[in-house]
């Protein structure tokens, strides 16, 4: 926190980005202040031109930590939050926890897998998504981001079903596995 309030990062769709401190931010209201570094003026912006608004713990953040996509080192800190996968249009993608996920707003809260991450939270704009998972199918996600098996009993070993997958065969239709467990909702389910 600085001295006008949470230091956040709000990343537009356009790829603009403005760094800062806010007082004023509501997952409910249409638009927000932020008074970028080194400005005494705030800066009215409106979350529907948004991608994400990032709180962070410092506006410089570590350039070199490489962001971990994965549930593993933080499924006990979650509590009952559900685990969380998101793609954003521009590719970019966000593993993390939620609490609630009220269609009625025009985002929610997402607090990152990655327990070393410099972001505290995401407030996470559904116009800016291209895909959103929970729970199995996030997990699903993940292991798909990290180049893992999808299922993780194959690691133990391969089935002649799995065949195909190891050798870089796309299955055809009829020998597909069912679809993963949870919640999927792709561009235009929203």
């Amino acid at each position: 926190m600085s001295g006008y309030g949470l230091l956040i990062v709000a990343r537009f769709r356009d790829g603009t980005v403005v760094g800062g401190t806010t007082a004023d931010f509501r997952e409910d209201r249409e638009s927000f202040h932020v008074v970028a570094d080194g400005t005494a003026s705030p800066i009215r912006v409106a979350v529907e031109e948004l991608k994400a608004v990032f709180f962070v713990k410092t506006l410089i953040g570590n350039h070199v930590h490489q962001e971990s996509k994965s549930f593993r080192h933080r499924a006990a800190e979650a509590g009952g939050r559900r685990k969380v996968w998101v793609e954003f249009l521009d590719g970019e993608e966000l593993a993390g926890f939620t609490d609630a996920n009220d269609p009625a707003l025009p985002g929610f809260f997402l607090y990152p897998a990655d327990s070393q991450s410099n972001i505290e939270r995401a407030f996470v704009i559904r116009k800016a998504m291209r895909a959103y998972h929970e729970n199995e199918a996030a997990e699903q996600a993940a292991l798909v981001h990290e180049g893992r098996p999808k299922d993780p009993r194959s690691a133990v070993g391969l089935s002649p079903d799995r065949w195909d997958e190891m050798l870089g065969i796309r299955p055809s239709p009829s020998r597909r596995g069912p679809a993963p467990r949870g919640k999927s909702y792709f561009l235009g389910d929203w």
